[in-house]
């Protein structure tokens, strides 16, 4: 699985451990890459990024035992529990994601996650109207006129 004969693959070892133990496990890579928007989870294998707008299928190797232990560990962080008595866990991530997990009996196919990160910067009109959108829209606000 891992080389450890290159540095490389003791690297990717040890990053791969400080995942599981101390973050998110296989869904971490996902959460640190600022270009995903969301990330959807179908089963322990594949799922679905949002990436620059597109969708994107992904694979990933995991168990049920491994996805549970994360929405067991997010949903412990929040105060809440995610089992057979309560199959459905809403929360917030430390970074302040949108978590949303649910588990058999109300996904009869496994568990199913959907996390929303959300941008980390501050959006500004400038980011989607042109300046005569900017400047209507500037005006209508300053005049409390309804939207």
């Amino acid at each position: 699985l891992y080389p450890l004969a290159d540095t490389e693959g003791k690297v990717q070892l040890v990053s791969d451990l400080i995942h599981v133990i101390d973050g998110y496990g296989f869904i971490e890579e996902y959460l640190l890459d600022p270009k995903i928007n969301e990330i959807m989870i179908n089963s322990q294998s594949n799922g679905y990024i949002e990436k620059d707008g597109l969708f994107i299928p992904i694979t990933f190797n995991s168990t049920q035992e491994e996805l549970l232990r994360i929405c067991q560990k997010i949903a412990w962080e929040v105060g809440t529990r995610f089992d057979k008595a309560s199959p459905i866990v809403d929360a917030w991530l430390k970074d302040g994601s949108r978590f949303h997990a649910v588990m058999p009996p109300i996904s009869p196919n496994g568990i199913c996650v959907t996390i929303r990160k959300f941008v980390k910067h501050n959006i500004s009109l400038t980011d989607f109207c042109t300046l005569e959108q900017q400047n209507y829209l500037s005006n209508v606000v300053a005049q409390k006129k309804s939207i």
